[in-house]
């Protein structure tokens, strides 16, 4: 057999076993496709039977009568704890000191607000300098160090140092 038709009938098979190979894939995607629509129809009955589940559980606690008394029960407290004076008077209370808290609050945070201006075009104030020392001026009298120091009130008493210190005692010998 001459080169050529060994390559002819090669190729030949190969394109066979392609064929083959893609009528598979097609088969197995139609079934994935019929599977899929099966389920799809099959989901909304089953969302349905879940939700006829849950509401006959809900109507089977409605017509219980522990429940019944319980939800009443639980009704009429909240309708106590909502017109009782106490509670009333307590509620208003707690919106007035709300109020009052929150003008305060509001108006803390607008004085700050006014104080201190943000902005890109506004300057900062600088901080206040010390005052220098005084100075005589030339020929008259010399200021002494005295004269920069702070005055100390006359009254104040005087201090006493915090710790009152002793004097060291010698060491005693070792004994044999």
């Amino acid at each position: 057999m001459s080169i050529v038709n060994e390559v002819r009938t090669r190729a030949e098979e190969a394109l066979e076993q392609g064929k083959q190979a893609f009528d598979s894939a097609q088969a197995k995607l139609s079934d994935a496709v019929e599977d899929a629509g099966q389920f799809a129809g099959q989901l909304p009955g089953t969302v349905r039977g879940l939700v006829g589940l849950a509401e006959s559980f809900m109507q089977e606690l409605r017509n219980d009568e522990r429940v019944t008394k319980l939800v009443d029960r639980a009704e009429s407290a909240v309708n106590d704890i909502r017109t009782d004076k106490r509670v009333v008077q307590l509620a208003e209370r707690a919106e007035n000191a709300y109020a009052v808290l929150q003008g305060v609050v509001v108006k803390q945070v607008g004085d700050l607000i006014a104080k201190s201006p943000v902005g890109a075009d506004t300057k900062a104030e600088p901080a206040p300098t010390a005052t220098p020392a005084p100075t005589a001026p030339a020929g008259g009298p010399k200021v002494t160090a005295a004269a920069t120091k702070p005055a100390v009130a006359k009254n104040s008493a005087p201090t006493k140092p915090a710790v009152k210190r002793t004097p060291a005692k010698p060491a005693s010998k070792p004994t044999d």
